[in-house]
């Protein structure tokens, strides 16, 4: 039986999470609500996240939100025990430490300016400014260098695997906000993130992303 539900349309930080089960090849009922959805105001929904936003999740009794924690969580939790291949989850605790440090990373460096980007350049916004826009650009020059300067040396964040950290990075790199970057500056991170954004699950999932007809659980081959 299903136990895992995800909560969150498809066009929002939700899609994170459903990149990371998709990797995972979890099975789960999912709930597309918008950020504007008058749902995400109910009660019912306010007690699994008081901040009345998407994406969120229940897994079993358990509810979590931030899509971030939640891909940790999920990584931890199905993803620790692989095969052959490498665990999305790292074994080590200096692994998990530097997942954990990506992950913070993100959410301290890209995330605001990323997001600032979008926001004034957005055709539904009557605040959009092109000088913020620009100086939110110039502000990701230090992170962005940094990752460069990382990536520049491995094939992912942690080495050689591919793990949660680069699922974590790359969605806060997504698609829609790195081509508003000038990438031309750092050719291992326009490599890297062609190979995230290439892997197999996050291309079904953005493929299915906000049809009707989408698929709402992932099953393994």
């Amino acid at each position: 039986m299903t136990q895992l539900t995800i909560i969150g349309s498809e066009k929002s930080r939700t899609m994170r999470v459903l990149w990371m089960a998709a990797e995972l090849g979890l099975e789960f009922r999912h709930i597309p609500w918008g950020i504007e959805d008058d749902a995400l105001r109910d009660d019912r929904f306010l007690r699994i996240n008081p901040n009345g936003r998407v994406p969120a999740i229940i897994d079993g009794s358990f509810s979590l939100w931030e899509s971030l924690a939640i891909n940790m969580y999920l990584a931890k939790k199905y993803g620790t025990v692989s095969d052959d291949s490498a665990p999305l989850y790292p074994r080590s605790l200096e692994g998990e430490a530097l997942a954990w440090q990506w992950t913070l990373w993100a959410m301290a460096e890209l995330e605001k300016p990323l997001e600032a980007i979008r926001f004034h350049r957005s055709l539904q916004s009557a605040d959009c400014n092109e000088a913020a826009a620009i100086a939110a650009i110039r502000e990701l020059d230090r992170p962005m260098a940094a990752l460069e300067s990382v990536l520049i040396h491995q094939e992912y964040l942690l080495g050689r695997d591919f793990s949660v950290a680069d699922i974590n990075v790359a969605g806060v790199l997504s698609p829609s906000r790195i081509i508003e970057l000038p990438t031309d500056r750092y050719p291992a991170i326009q490599a890297w993130t062609r190979r995230c954004h290439g892997r197999d699950a996050a291309v079904r999932v953005r493929r299915n992303g906000g049809r009707h007809d989408a698929p709402r659980s992932f099953h393994r081959k």
